[in-house]
């Protein structure tokens, strides 16, 4: 991953390393604006908040390769066949941390709604199984709205999760940004 900022472009991996530096050498207050005038943010936090999901996303996919090692049935290649219950784990895991990324990046910022989905696909799909395609296409057309995006998002993981979790991400009715929704579905906003 490569970061833009007009002209200048700096690797992914010197930002994160920074903001690792920054926290863990306590050196956060020191930089720039104080956490008080920085909306109570010190310097750093968004990469570090931003590391945290891709390790956590890291984990499940190696969860998922350990336990495709470790089945009974010969491991997921092109040679050889999964069991039904590695496959199972699979979708349901990749379900998981779809979940886990939406919920995990629910406090950041976009300007169109759809974003806050069509913009964690590319780090969901680290944990999507070889042989599935993503169930879900972002869809700039005039007739996609966030209200459609996010109800469809919520379906699949009402119907493709073993629990029902995604409801506890529901808000009060009166948090909510995204007009309409129906009072199962979280706004993502």
């Amino acid at each position: 991953v490569i970061v833009l900022c007009g002209e200048a472009s700096i690797p992914w991996y010197n930002v994160d390393t920074l903001s690792r530096l920054l926290r863990v050498l306590g050196w956060q207050p020191m930089v720039g604006l104080s956490a008080a005038k920085a909306f109570g943010r010190a310097i750093g936090d968004e990469t570090i908040r931003i590391s945290v999901i891709v390790d956590r996303l890291k984990d499940t996919v190696e969860r998922g390769a350990a336990a495709t090692q470790s089945a009974s049935a010969p491991p997921a290649t092109s040679s050889g066949p999964r069991s039904p219950d590695q496959t199972v784990f699979e979708v349901t895991d990749f379900y998981s941390s779809l979940q886990k990324v939406l919920l995990d990046t629910r406090p950041y910022s976009a300007t169109d709604s759809r974003d806050k989905i069509f913009g964690v696909l590319g780090i969901a799909q680290k944990a999507l199984p070889s042989d599935m395609a993503m169930p879900l296409t972002p869809d700039y057309s005039s007739g996609s709205t966030a209200q459609d995006v996010f109800t469809s998002v919520a379906t699949f993981l009402l119907e493709k999760l073993p629990k029902l979790s995604n409801l506890s991400h529901v808000e009060d009715k009166g948090s909510r940004r995204v007009a309409g929704l129906p009072s199962w579905v979280p706004d993502y906003t």
